[in-house]
């Protein structure tokens, strides 16, 4: 799956420059659950306890989570071509309740330690709720796990930076839309970055990031852009580049009148890397306004 932008969407006035005319999609995105990452291989740490997983559900159904069973799971290290046993942790981000009050994280854990320049498979092979093949094929059942021979202390997360990326800027982004598929909606646009440092940098695509805004009548809250009805958001990850992100405003939609005045909006970041530490960082970030001519 590839993701534009993880960003926060704040709807003012009215104007729709472009809109598609088909979606290939019709039936929708599936639930993003399965292993967490962003490509089929992930980079992690040596002192690194397992990796996440969202049990499968059906979204129109939430009670119908899968329970996880260790036999579901299998893990081989490939270099000693050996099955290691697997142990299930469930993950408590305590500083996330407010922004995800339901929310289930699981970490699947080998029960021996991870080793150096080793490579590990991790593969789902339980039951689900998505039976049909296109579908599953949005899904990560299968996870190539690669170690490095370096230890990540928790406290380098606190050295992560959230800052704006230049000037903001107004152009046309791309937004999902209902039947249509996507929107082309003029907006103003703060492009944003996470800025890692060097001992975090080779495990980017790891760490969870979440752009948050909040206002005067808005309580804060992660808005996970996709840029058509097509994609579907992973939990806590960008694009390809997983520390760049934006946030914009957009002119449409004539239902949301109370916009179209002069607000404020806190852009305010949150990040983890629970694959380590179940420890969650902030950046209360800064303001950005949409004003009114």
């Amino acid at each position: 799956m590839i993701r534009a932008w993880f960003g926060v969407v704040l709807l003012a006035a009215v104007i729709v420059p472009r809109i598609s005319l088909a979606c290939s999609c019709v039936a929708g995105p599936t639930s993003p659950y399965g292993f967490e990452s962003l490509s089929d291989t992930l980079t992690l740490p040596v002192n690194a306890k397992g990796v996440l997983f969202s049990p499968p559900y059906d979204p129109n159904d939430p009670s119908s989570e899968v329970k996880l069973k260790a036999s579901s799971f299998s893990i081989g290290d490939e270099e000693s071509n050996k099955k290691i046993s697997v142990r299930i942790n469930k993950i408590h981000l305590s500083k996330l309740d407010d922004l995800y009050p339901k929310l289930t994280l699981y970490r699947i854990e080998p029960k021996e330690p991870f080793k150096a320049n080793h490579h590990y498979s991790f593969s789902f092979k339980g039951k689900t709720t998505d039976q049909t093949e296109s579908s599953r094929k949005r899904v990560k059942y299968y996870l190539r796990v690669e170690i490095q021979n370096s230890k990540i202390d928790a406290s380098a997360l606190s050295k992560i930076q959230f800052k704006r990326n230049g000037e903001a800027k107004i152009d046309s982004i791309s937004t999902p839309m209902a039947v249509q598929c996507f929107m082309m909606l003029k907006s103003k646009i703060q492009d944003i970055e996470y800025i890692l440092p060097d001992e975090l940098k080779p495990f980017s695509e790891s760490i969870l990031f979440f752009t948050q805004y909040s206002s005067e009548i808005d309580k804060k809250q992660v808005w996970e852009y996709d840029s058509n009805l097509c994609s579907t958001s992973r939990f806590g990850h960008q694009g390809a580049n997983n520390t760049k992100d934006l946030v914009y405003i957009s002119e449409h939609d004539m239902g949301y009148t109370r916009l179209k005045t002069n607000r404020k909006y806190q852009i305010s970041a949150s990040w983890a890397f629970p694959e380590v530490s179940g420890e969650v960082y902030s950046d209360p970030g800064f303001e950005f306004e949409y004003m009114t001519k």
